[in-house]
């Protein structure tokens, strides 16, 4: 993943006190998240759970 979007993802997760599972379930389900993290659409590939908290950390 690019260290832009997982910073973004990083960010949204500190605004809105996600988790990681949170935050994947979000990235699927909201399109204003998605765009937001520079994601076009839900066919293109998403960060999973692991990812985003591997980059947490």
């Amino acid at each position: 993943m690019p260290l832009g979007r997982m910073l973004r993802i990083h960010c949204m997760q500190q605004w809105f006190n996600c988790s990681g599972r949170q935050m994947e379930d979000a990235l699927y389900e909201v399109d204003s998240i998605r765009r937001f993290a520079g994601f076009g659409g839900v066919t293109e590939a998403l960060p999973d759970e692991t990812t985003i908290l591997n980059f947490r950390h």
